[in-house]
């Protein structure tokens, strides 16, 4: 057989410049995006992103992901790269938000170019024997992916970016894959191997990698099931993944799972799933105009609807036609089974939070774009490269006013309203239209309870309206019944404190706010809103004359900082008005190092001093006094009473 024509450099680098430049061009619009969804949990007061170092926290615990429970999984990537992105965002003068799009943005560059040299090493495995592989089907491939709308949202998302890494790291692990199976090599196989765990280190969906070399063993791998090699790779790709998920499981003591399954009635899910991927998935990868957040779907009750018969129809024809054609295109039957194959742990019978999602296809979008090349390269030779350019223009047209949806939180929950949208999509536009319209937000909170009663952030924005607007009673209520519910979630109990103040129960405000803070105590935000409300109340109470009253607050204020300004004076003289006067000159002193012009703190010390009968101390502290200001009537009485 003879060797293939060698490629020039500029050959080479030419498509991948020219898919940069596409994806560069369908979403630069993302860089004006804002934060959205679980980015306020992940990306912006989330604590476990506020530095690079160490790295290896990341993967210890993981609850540097989220500030929310219910949000945390063990994608360990994800706060990793957050925390470069921001780290990088101070010296290059931007925003935060700005370096995170940017991140995304390169990502999906690098998964792009990782299509174009998937699809073309696909391509060469799949053609005859000596047949050149076609180098315009990676292209069509590749541009189609780059301009897509709904990898669009995984730029305009930040918290995408868990899902992006896998793709970028499956895709490599594929390809890495291919080399190894056709031409094998011990480094090949590790690369696939070191690629497969990265991948799973951004997120679990990459443990269907096994389902996927297999797919391509059966089809472009030409192979039988019956073939031991098969399941000698496959196997230990699984063993890796097993191995994977137990240590996660058993040595870090976590499921994924366990945060992102519910209870739903049987059949439910898997039902409503056969209906969404012929008019929901399948639509969006042809007709994207339609994209939002949190669309609205209703679940289905019968197996014998018409849209479920249907799906089931699409699904069942595509896996038959898949499976039919294997040996005759076994590049298509290969992108098809992927397609099914990646969506199928999102979109299948376990049963997620959300019927739909429009970011749960990123991962399978590679293939339906190689799909959608073939059907491309189907045409006259002459009619191709004007026909992508047209569906390009039309993807990258929709992927720029996609993201104009995506730059405030009112435009994007706006349309989702408009569009259909969930419990969290009507809070959501409720929260982003409450300083301009107060009423209208109320309107779409009552309405996120209806769709969901115990959406517990419709009761904490619907509580906080009712107190400011005179159903102060009202709105503790619900919003006292959303802390009781979730009483290990910090947000909860910081809302609650809020609320307090707003109402002006101030010291009930503190029980709830120190509840926050312990129960995530590395959140700066929650610790320093606790160290306030102390603070505040303790000079209120010392104001009054009831300084040892304030010394519980003032304890627990000290357990959470060292000083908050003048903290250790007032804890001094809690002390010292309770008798305590050893444990007072402790604290007096304590403010003296911050704070050595202190007259009074001086002062206080030389009564303590006194009432210890540790005269000659006294004395030194009040000629300090006198020092600083001559005239200090207290110093020099209390001085001559000394006989000093």
């Amino acid at each position: 057989m003879s060797e293939p024509p060698k490629i020039s450099w500029s050959a080479r680098a030419l498509p991948i410049l020219a898919i940069a430049l596409l994806a560069v061009g369908a979403h630069w619009r993302a860089m004006s995006a804002s934060y959205h969804l679980d980015d306020f949990f992940r990306a912006t007061d989330n604590p476990g992103i506020e530095a690079v170092s160490p790295l290896s926290r990341h993967f210890t615990d993981p609850g540097t992901m989220a500030t929310l429970p219910h949000l945390i999984q063990y994608r360990p990537l994800l706060p990793l790269t957050l925390s470069l992105t921001r780290a990088i965002a101070t010296p290059l003068g931007i925003e935060p938000v700005e370096a995170h799009h940017l991140g995304n943005l390169a990502l999906h560059i690098i998964a792009a170019v990782l299509v174009l040299l998937l699809s073309h090493a696909l391509a060469r495995a799949a053609s005859d024997k000596g047949a050149p592989a076609s180098r315009w089907l990676p292209f069509a491939a590749a541009a189609l992916f780059a301009a897509h709308p709904v990898a669009g949202v995984a730029v305009n998302y930040v918290s995408n970016r868990d899902l992006l890494l896998a793709l970028v790291f499956s895709l490599s692990a594929m390809r890495c894959y291919v080399s190894a199976a056709q031409r094998g090599g011990g480094l090949a196989w590790l690369g696939c191997g070191l690629c497969l765990i990265l991948a799973l280190l951004s997120k679990q969906n990459a443990a269907l990698f096994p389902a996927v070399t297999l797919a391509y063993e059966l089809t472009i791998g030409r192979r039988s099931l019956r073939d031991p090699a098969i399941w000698r790779r496959t196997l230990s790709l699984v063993a890796v993944v097993g191995a994977f998920l137990a240590l996660v499981r058993y040595g870090l003591d976590f499921s994924d799972a366990d945060q992102l399954l519910i209870e739903r009635p049987p059949l439910e899910y898997p039902l409503t799933e056969l209906r969404v991927h012929l008019f929901y998935y399948a639509r969006n990868l042809i007709y994207p105009l339609y994209l939002s957040p949190l669309p609205a779907v209703d679940p289905a009750s019968s197996a014998l609807e018409l849209g479920v018969l249907a799906g089931a129809a699409f699904v069942a024809a595509s896996l038959f036609a898949a499976f039919k054609s294997a040996r005759s295109h076994p590049l298509l039957a290969f992108c098809v089974l992927s397609y099914f194959a990646w969506l199928s742990m999102t979109s299948s019978i376990l049963p997620m939070r959300s019927f739909a999602e429009d970011y749960r296809q990123l991962i399978s979008l590679p293939f339906a774009c190689i799909i959608m090349g073939a059907a491309l390269t189907a045409l006259p030779r002459a009619l191709r490269p004007l026909s992508l350019a047209a569906v390009c223009l039309w993807f990258g047209a929709l992927s720029n006013i996609n993201a104009q949806h995506w730059e405030s939180e009112e435009t994007l929950w706006g349309r989702a309203v408009t569009l259909g949208t969930t419990t969290q999509g009507h809070l959501n536009y409720g929260r982003s239209v409450y300083q301009r319209d107060p009423a209208l937000a109320e309107e779409h909170y009552e309405r996120a309870l209806e769709l969901n009663p115990n959406n517990v952030y419709a009761k904490i924005n619907l509580a906080l309206h009712w107190i400011r607007t005179e159903r102060a009673e009202e709105g503790l209520t619900l919003i006292e019944g959303a802390a009781a519910a979730t009483p290990d979630w910090a947000v909860t109990q910081r809302w609650l404190s809020k609320a307090l103040l707003e109402a002006g129960r101030r010291d009930e405000a503190i029980a709830p706010a120190a509840r926050a803070a312990e129960i995530e105590p590395q959140s700066e935000l929650y610790r320093d809103e606790l160290v306030a409300l102390l603070y505040e109340r303790a000079s209120a109470l010392q104001r009054i004359g009831e300084a040892p009253a304030a010394l519980p607050l003032l304890e627990l204020l000290h357990s959470k900082v060292e000083r908050h300004q003048d903290s250790e004076f007032l804890h001094a003289w809690a002390l010292h008005a309770s008798g305590a006067l050893e444990e007072a000159l402790d604290w007096y002193h304590r403010h003296l190092v911050a704070e050595p012009t202190s007259q009074q703190a001086r002062l206080n010390l030389a009564y303590a001093l006194k009432d210890l009968e540790r005269s000659a101390e006294a004395a030194e502290e009040l000629r300090k006094v006198l020092e600083l200001s001559p005239s200090n009537a207290d110093a020099r009485a209390l001085l001559e009473s000394l006989g000093r």
